[in-house]
């Protein structure tokens, strides 16, 4: 008597009525899904570091010109900001 030996890949095993595929099909949704949500934290992230570095930014060069320009006065940093914010804040609002 001989051995038989009987190896099938995934390829092989055929499945008319699709209950193997199907078998799939909630877990790729799912691992769809998480990496979704993982991509859009990412992306909040970024977004609030990149915030973070522009307000920065513009509190450096607000006292900046505060300093150098208006030097015998002064202003406040907030009220040089606000005259650097405005016309982008104009701008975003006439762009939408």
């Amino acid at each position: 008597m001989g051995l038989i030996i009987v190896s099938f890949t995934i390829k092989d095993v055929r499945d008319k009525n699709g209950y193997l595929e199907s078998l799939g099909m909630p877990r790729i949704t799912q691992v769809k899904r998480d990496a979704d949500i993982a991509t859009a934290e990412a992306e909040k992230e970024t977004r609030i570091k990149v915030a973070i570095l522009i307000r920065a930014w513009l509190l450096l060069l607000a006292d900046t010109i505060e300093r150098n320009i208006l030097e015998p006065e002064g202003i406040p940093a907030g009220i040089m900001i606000a005259l650097i914010g405005a016309p982008y804040f104009m701008y975003l609002l006439m762009k939408k």
